[in-house]
């Protein structure tokens, strides 16, 4: 059985701030600039935060009309190493040299046309939020003196999107204590209610997944209408911290709505294969599928500008 990873992507638009005003950014020429460094040497941007630093590991140029840059940010880790093991014998610790470092590589797709970053995000990766840190700490570099917010583009209209997907593949919801809806979410934090005692926390959520499992014998792979809106049917307030939908789009790709942050976001499952890790350039190839069949348009739709 091969073992995948669900990756996500966010979107995120390109915001520059010098003296209180906003300016035009366009980092094409830096690209351009830095691709053509790293082509002759080996030196590479490395940037420091809070103890951490972070590696500009490559940065590839289009290489055609619909293809895009592909920037590597990689962070550095020089602490908490695992072990080398087997299933035989006793395990081994990494011996790494004081230069070494482990890396975790996330790749980022540059839009120079629309000034659209679509950004991998993994468990361990960099924060979007530290990517605007670095990509500033770039620019200082070459002389720019202004900074730059990459705001994650949000969706301005969940709902419509999610009764334009074609089924629904599963749901998903959480609320606090704080509750008040009624309906069979209210039921079960009033069986859980009268359940507590005086030495049970009064403070609890309840997560609530419903998934359609496949009929491989049939065509059947989506959760009937009614249930999600049954759920749907419920206020975003306070109690409610997650609302999320996963369906199949008019592309027939399958696409997570979030009802709560609004944040506009695409995955996708990669197989592990003999390398057992994620690859950058079969990453941003996906990336740029799903960024020309689907994500340039959601994002390009909910502009802030």
């Amino acid at each position: 059985m091969v073992k995948v990873k669900k990756v996500k992507f966010y979107y995120c638009e390109v915001i520059g701030h010098e003296d209180g005003r906003d300016v035009a950014v366009d980092f094409s020429e830096l690209f351009d600039e830095v691709a053509s460094r790293y082509r002759v040497g080996a030196d590479r941007f490395v940037y420091e935060l809070q103890g951490t630093k972070y590696k500009l590991e490559r940065v590839l140029p289009p290489v055609t009309i619909n293809s895009y840059y592909h920037i590597v940010i990689e962070k550095l880790r020089d602490y908490n190493y695992p072990s080398r093991s087997s299933l035989r014998g006793e395990s081994k610790d990494l011996d790494l040299q004081d230069d070494e470092f482990l890396g975790e590589k996330m790749s980022l797709l540059y839009d120079p046309v629309n000034n659209i970053f679509m950004v991998q995000v993994n468990r361990n990766s960099i924060t979007v939020s530290r990517i605007e840190w670095f990509m500033s700490s770039l620019l200082s570099e070459f002389g720019c003196t202004y900074d730059i917010r990459l705001p994650i583009i949000i969706d301005l209209s969940p709902r419509k999107q999610v009764d334009s997907l074609l089924g629904y593949r599963s749901i998903s919801m959480k609320a606090n204590e704080t509750f008040k809806q009624g309906g069979f979410v209210g039921d079960l934090f009033d069986a859980i209610s009268a359940k507590s005692t005086s030495i049970d926390s009064p403070y609890f959520d309840i997560e609530i997944t419903i998934t359609a499992k496949k009929d491989s014998k049939a065509s059947r792979e989506y959760l009937p209408d009614s249930v999600v809106e049954n759920v749907l049917s419920y206020d975003i307030d306070g109690s409610v911290s997650k609302l999320s939908v996963r369906g199949r789009d008019l592309t027939s790709r399958i696409e997570t709505v979030d009802l709560v942050s609004g944040k506009i976001s695409d995955e996708y499952d990669f197989p592990f294969h003999e390398s057992k890790v994620l690859n950058p350039t079969s990453v941003f190839a996906e990336m740029e599928i799903i960024y020309n069949e689907q994500g340039r348009s959601k994002a390009l739709r909910n502009f802030s500008k």
